[in-house]
This record gives structure tokens, C-alpha cells and sequence, in this order.
């Protein structure tokens, strides 16, 4: 049985626990998230540790404020996307820094811009769904991604009280989960 956090109409997390298969360090379940009535994620995705999005979502909380940068702001949507996708996912050539290792460049990339990754690595649930999150100054949460439906664009702005609401509800309900199945979170 899954659980919804949130409101999917603006933004929401589903989620739900496998009957069986927990392992000491694992909870076991399937997840997707809502933003704006689309979903990104797949509940069909069955036995994924979802321990690393409560992780995730638990450390975007107090960094909300943090996701903006002002390498963004003369760039459109496309642009970012683009720019984050590229700093965090495309292999590094040897040529880009001189001096460095493709993975020292792949590393600081990671450090400089991994604050904006939502959903990636999160588990299998999330496989071919990249999205970024950024929170413009005095504005909504903005979602960019190449997975939401082509008329929905590439972006969703979702309010903050919505965002916080689900992701406190999902945090809650996962740390829950883990006390009532005795496995460390």
C-alpha cells in the first residue's frame, strides 16, 4: 500500500514499503514524486532501497535557500538544464582542464553543482528520470527536466509550502517505518 505526502497538483511524493525482503540496512519500496499533476518515477519500479531519497530529500531541506546560483541568471531554462547536465554528467575530456584528471574535474563538478540534482542515483525507480531543483530568490521551487510530459515543457515551479509539507511528511513516515522495522536509517 503506498502513502501520498503532499498534493500531487502541486507537488507530492508517493511511496510505499515491499511486504517483505528488508534487510538490516535496507528498506525496501517504491516511490515516484508529483510536481504539478506529472509524475517523474515509477511505482510499477518494485523492491528499490529507498533510504537513499528520505537521504536526499532530508538534506535538500535545510539547503533550500542555497540552490540558486548567479551563473543562472541570464540563462533560460534550456540553458541551465543544459549547463547543470553537462557539469554533473557528461564525461570529462582531458583537454577541458589542463593538469587535471578527468575524474578530479568530474569530482569538483560534483561538489560545485551536486546540490541541484534531484532524483538521479536515487535508485532504480528514478532510472532515466534527471531533474534539477533550483529556488530562485523570493520565488517558487523550479523542476527541470527532459522526463516531464512534452506540454508541460522542461519546467514546473512548485510552491515552497507544498515542496516542505510533502518532503516533512515523507521524512517522517520513512523514519517511522524504520523504527517500527528496527532498521537503522
Amino acid at each position: 500500500m503506498s502513502r501520498l505526502f503532499g498534493n500531487p497538483e502541486d507537488f507530492g511524493i508517493e511511496a510505499g514499503l515491499e511486504p517483505d525482503g528488508h534487510i538490516a540496512t535496507t528498506l525496501w519500496g517504491h516511490m515516484q514524486i508529483w510536481c504539478r499533476g506529472h509524475r517523474l518515477g515509477s511505482m510499477d519500479e518494485r523492491y528499490c532501497a529507498i533510504g537513499q531519497s528520505y537521504a536526499s530529500f532530508r538534506n535538500l531541506v535545510p539547503q533550500l535557500d542555497s540552490l540558486w546560483s548567479t551563473e543562472f541568471e541570464s540563462r533560460s531554462d534550456e540553458e541551465i538544464l543544459t549547463f547543470l547536465d553537462d557539469a554533473l554528467y557528461r564525461e570529462p575530456i582531458a583537454h577541458d582542464v589542463p593538469d587535471r584528471t578527468a575524474l578530479k574535474v568530474a569530482a569538483d563538478a560534483a561538489l560545485a553543482w551536486g546540490r541541484f540534482d534531484l532524483l538521479s542515483n536515487w535508485g532504480p525507480q528514478f532510472d532515466e528520470c534527471r531533474a534539477f531543483i533550483l529556488c530562485p530568490p523570493g520565488d517558487d521551487i523550479v523542476i527541470l527536466s527532459r522526463n516531464l510530459p512534452e506540454d508541460a515543457g522542461i519546467r514546473v515551479s512548485v510552491t515552497r509550502t507544498s515542496f516542505l509539507l510533502a518532503t516533512e511528511g515523507f521524512i517522517r513516515w520513512f523514519e517511522d517505518e524504520s523504527r517500527r522495522l528496527a532498521i537503522p536509517y
